[in-house]
């Protein structure tokens, strides 16, 4: 019995040291699985910074495509910009040309002007006679100036469209020219009344719209 006690306490014992070294071991496994684990969260977080930092080069990559872009666009707008201020300096220069010919022009008419200022207008008649002209009647001579504000004046229209009713349809020379009739002759000479009355009441735009009534019936009359 003490011969078989000892050989069943020899492998208990052996059991036991077999049984701690397993459970060691296993604890040894654990812990290389806990590191290998742990590498692995190491080596994906790795990753994924890796990734963050290929999206930041890759989005620096584009702002540096997007400058580069820019400063070609802005190249080009600074190119635009020295053709147009050439093109104004261009037109500045032929602008300054056309202000010089206008001052020159206008000292020029200006000088023309005091000329004419000296200039008379004359009225009168004259006939040929003996190999010359000779004065009938006697003669009026207005200044430039004096004929200018003639022509000027507000009422000038009605005296004018006045005198040329007369010198068409009332004057025997005018008469000749034309074939009236009684009925258009007394419609003119109404209407050159109608006008000369409003153009001395002061209603000249009436009074000149009534002349040119008659003034358009003598040039719709047809000539002889």
């Amino acid at each position: 019995m003490p011969k078989n006690f000892f050989q069943i306490l020899v492998i208990f014992f052996i059991f036991c040291i077999g049984i701690f070294v397993i459970s060691q071991k296993h604890k040894e496994i654990n812990e290389l699985n806990n590191q290998l684990l742990a590498k692995e969260g190491n080596i994906i977080e790795l990753d994924q910074i890796n990734k963050e930092h290929q999206k930041l080069i890759l989005a620096k990559e584009g702002n540096i495509i997007d400058l580069q872009n820019k400063i070609t666009e802005l190249d080009q707008i600074n190119k635009k910009h020295q053709k147009l201020n050439k093109e104004l300096e261009e037109d500045n220069k032929k602008l300054a040309r056309k202000v010089n010919n206008f001052i020159t022009e206008t000292i020029k008419e200006s000088s023309a002007t005091k000329v004419a200022l000296d200039k008379k207008h004359c009225t009168g008649f004259a006939k040929w006679k003996e190999d010359e002209f000779v004065q009938v009647g006697e003669s009026k001579c207005i200044t430039e100036e004096e004929y200018q504000a003639y022509l000027n004046a507000p009422e000038y229209l009605c005296k004018y469209y006045q005198k040329s009713i007369w010198k068409e349809s009332e004057r025997e020379y005018g008469k000749k020219q034309y074939e009236y009739t009684k009925e258009k002759l007394k419609k003119i000479k109404t209407l050159k009344s109608e006008g000369k009355a409003l153009c001395d009441a002061g209603k000249l735009k009436e009074g000149e719209a009534k002349l040119i009534e008659a003034i358009t019936i003598i040039n719709f009359t047809k000539m002889k």
